[in-house]
């Protein structure tokens, strides 16, 4: 009997006490969204009552203001400060908010805090923390292990991680690009002349290797058409197509790879510099050239591009450059069509 005259006493102090009113009326400018008049009622109840049990639900409160707002810091020093008021109930609830902050600002670390923090309260009290967020954190936390699962370093049957071989390749890049880029210089010397024989040969056997897979291709030698020809239509093909802008004439075909040749065997000879660094470097490389009425090269579009090492694709950006300085005769057939396809085979 006494207990429950001191529980209905304890009751009536509680419910009339003038902290909950101040509380209350703070709350109730922030449902209106008057945001200055709530921030200043909160700050003035906490101060006045910074022992009582509301004051984490006014550190919440502000909290909220402050994410609505825009101020990301604010909020979160507002949240934290919940979790060290008396009021644990709110834990849960500021935890979330930080989750939210966190995600947004990519600090994944504090992220991850918060949503262990949310699983502990679970764990002491089922009743601080409600389904949704315990539900929504789990999600979470699952997510993020399968993350970090799948970003675990992977090696190789030596123990070798991909981003040890990747600075190794990285290592390479910067080598071969500053041997090419010495090549124009060193090529006077004297190893370099001693090499020209070597690589004029690598330079052939790649055009025999190009035409022997066109012959493969097409059924027969009778029908190849080489390298510097596999995009420039045929008269003897295009025969029903005489007044077509295609038909190019054989002189013309002739005159196209007369000069393309030349400028293909540039390319051939970079690669072949190339090899030197890294010997079992391969690929391919198709392109689109853009030709202007003078017969400069306007655009160098990639249409296929492989490479069976990195530093492939470093080769590639040198050997584009050298195709913007290209200039072929203003007569030449492939100017007039204003473009025309090369395709390279590295081998």
């Amino acid at each position: 009997m006494i207990k429950l005259i001191l529980s209905i006493m304890f009751l009536f102090i509680f419910l009339n006490a003038k902290a909950p009113e101040e509380y209350t009326k703070a709350y109730n400018f922030y449902k209106s969204k008057n945001y200055d008049e709530s921030i200043s009622t909160f700050n003035e109840f906490i101060k006045s009552n910074p022992d009582d049990f509301y004051v984490g639900n006014c550190y919440f409160w502000l909290g909220i203001i402050e994410s609505e707002r825009g101020n990301p810091d604010k909020a979160i020093e507002n949240f934290q400060l919940v979790l060290k008021s008396e009021n644990k109930w709110k834990y849960a609830d500021a935890h979330s908010q930080l989750i939210s902050i966190f995600s947004k600002t990519n600090n994944n670390d504090e992220m991850l805090k918060s949503l262990k923090a949310i699983k502990e309260l679970r764990a002491q009290d089922a009743n601080m923390v409600s389904d949704i967020v315990y539900n929504n954190a789990i999600k979470k936390l699952e997510a993020i292990e399968i993350d970090s699962e799948n970003q675990k370093p992977k090696t190789d049957k030596e123990g070798i991680t991909q981003t040890q071989k990747d600075n190794s390749l990285n290592e390479k890049d910067k080598d071969l690009e500053n041997l090419l880029a010495k090549s124009d210089s060193i090529e006077d010397s004297l190893s370099v002349l001693n090499k020209e024989l070597r690589y004029e040969k690598q330079v052939l056997d790649n055009y025999e290797t190009l035409k022997k897979a066109k012959e493969s291709e097409l059924g027969g030698k009778d029908t190849i058409k080489t390298q510097t020809e596999s995009n420039i239509v045929n008269a003897s093909d295009k025969t029903n197509e005489n007044e077509n802008n295609d038909y190019i004439p054989e002189d013309d075909n002739n005159m196209i790879a007369d000069e393309f040749d030349n400028l293909d065997k540039e390319i051939y000879k970079t690669y072949n510099n190339a090899k030197t660094k890294i010997p079992d470097l391969k690929g391919k490389l198709v392109v689109k050239l853009e030709l202007g009425t003078t017969g400069n090269v306007k655009l160098v579009k990639v249409i296929e591009s492989k490479w069976n090492h990195k530093s492939g694709y470093s080769l590639e950006k040198i050997l584009k450059k050298k195709m913007f300085d290209w200039k072929v005769s203003p007569e030449n057939p492939a100017v007039k069509k204003g473009e025309i396809d090369r395709e390279y085979l590295f081998k």
